[in-house]
């Protein structure tokens, strides 16, 4: 009645337009408020609206599946336990290392190819079979380079061979965790030797890897990559006269049953690179990787050398029972050996890359005796 009333009067006409253009300007504030929202001016973030910190992600459980070529309580294998233990209580529970040993879960060269394609999370890698891939890494496996092991724990203990090692792996799309392993590699035979000229006519399996073949055939040596869990039969069937193992080794795959004779040259000092996938590593939070990052720097600094010192000892007094003649190398024995070796250093400089190379040598230098 009210709205005729006022539509049938030139008064109520305009009373009308008045009311139409206030209901018109009220509904355009309120549209501009309902896509303007409660946003706070550009600059002026509240906390509420601020992307969380990395401290505030939550871990969600994740288990990394990692594999490596050292046998069940080996010492790698107790370093990696120590470090599974160490990790599953710093990150309460959230992150599992799961351990497969003795490549339960891929051999060397398949773990390191499965790691770069993502399809695997996690493995330890001998370095030999890395230096295939990277070839900076055959500065670990050149011969003699470190003059005690002593000179070894300094290196490997250092924050500038860790952040080299972070580098170069990162370069090929890789994490690297950390080193365990530390193995003083020598020479087991079946007849004692001591100097390259004793070695012609010997056949020893060797690790694989070019830069091993190379070293070994200056010395004199014929060599085989046979599987190292077939050394015994081979050595006991005459196919191989003998391996390049460390004394861990030696008792482990009781290679002291059949080569009576051990040169502890300490060639190389060799270790195992542990390694993660970036698409495993992207599942833990920045917080939980420093963590880890810092448990395996602990096992480096302490915790690995307690554990190879206690099963050298052990090796070492197994040998005895065995009546394995155990021999270390004199200063003139050496000084044959590293001039043997030369011609390695002179091959593979251009392999590593001379800057790398330098690199190297100057840091051994630096942590001389």
């Amino acid at each position: 009645m009210a709205y005729r009333l006022l539509k049938n009067t030139k008064k109520g006409k305009e009373t009308m337009k008045k009311i139409l253009a206030f209901i018109l300007a009220l509904s355009m504030v309120l549209a501009l408020s309902a896509c303007g929202g409660s946003a706070a001016a550009p600059g002026n973030n509240t906390p509420s609206d601020a992307a969380p910190s990395d401290s505030a992600q939550e871990q969600a459980p994740v288990t990394i599946q990692m594999t490596y070529p050292p046998s069940a309580n080996a010492t790698t294998d107790l370093e990696m336990q120590w470090v599974r233990d160490k990790v599953l209580e710093a990150t309460d529970g959230k992150v599992t290392f799961e351990l497969y040993p003795g490549s339960s879960l891929a051999t060397d060269k398949v773990a390191l190819d499965s790691i770069m394609t993502g399809t695997l999370d996690s493995a330890g890698v001998t370095l030999n079979s890395l230096a295939q891939t990277i070839p900076e890494l055959n500065t670990r496996c050149l011969p003699f380079s470190f003059d005690s092991i002593e000179q070894y724990w300094k290196v490997m203990q250092s924050n500038e061979y860790h952040e080299k090692m972070t580098e170069t792996f990162d370069n090929y799309g890789i994490v690297y965790l950390g080193n365990s392993g530390n193995a003083l590699r020598g020479i087991a035979t079946t007849k004692e030797i001591h100097v390259p000229a004793d070695c012609t006519g010997l056949k020893v399996r060797i690790m694989d890897g070019t830069i091993y073949q190379d070293m070994y055939s200056l010395w004199g040596f014929g060599t085989s990559t046979i599987s190292f869990g077939e050394v015994y039969t081979a050595v006991q069937q005459g196919v191989v006269d003998g391996c390049d193992a460390d004394l861990n080794a030696m008792e482990f795959m009781a290679f002291g049953e059949v080569c009576p004779f051990y040169l502890e040259t300490m060639q190389v000092i060799h270790g195992i690179c542990h390694i993660v996938s970036k698409d495993a590593w992207s599942q833990v939070t920045p917080e939980n990787q420093e963590k880890i990052l810092d448990i395996f720097r602990q096992m480096e600094n302490g915790v690995s050398y307690d554990i190879w010192k206690e099963y050298y000892d052990k090796s070492m007094a197994k040998m005895d029972e065995w009546g394995v003649k155990v021999s270390t190398l004199t200063p003139e024995e050496t000084t044959q050996w590293k001039d043997a070796s030369q011609p390695i250093y002179d091959k593979y400089k251009s392999v590593i890359g001379e800057d790398y190379y330098d690199w190297y040598l100057e840091l051994l230098a630096k942590y001389a005796d």
